[in-house]
């Protein structure tokens, strides 16, 4: 099991315990509390595959578009690595 911390955005608040099921997968996350602005989940998967199988790189706001593979180049946040 791996654990975690992250950013989580979400349209309500989120009640802690939730286990969370990857889109077409069966994949599951469990998001076990919050400390200040960081969510601690835990999973069973390996968080960089997940990421790199199942996740969205975020763009701001502004640019109401999906990302695109040009923008991994071109796009940096300072949470970029």
């Amino acid at each position: 099991m791996v654990d975690a911390e992250v950013m989580i955005k979400s349209n309500h608040p989120l009640t802690l315990p939730t286990t969370l099921t990857v889109e077409n997968s069966d994949i599951t996350i469990t998001i076990t509390d919050k400390q200040q602005h960081l969510y601690h989940l835990h999973c069973a998967s390996d968080i960089q595959e997940l990421v790199d199988n199942h996740g969205e790189m975020p763009l701001p706001p502004y640019m109401q578009r999906p990302a695109n593979e040009a923008d991994k180049a071109r796009y940096q946040t300072v949470y970029a690595a």
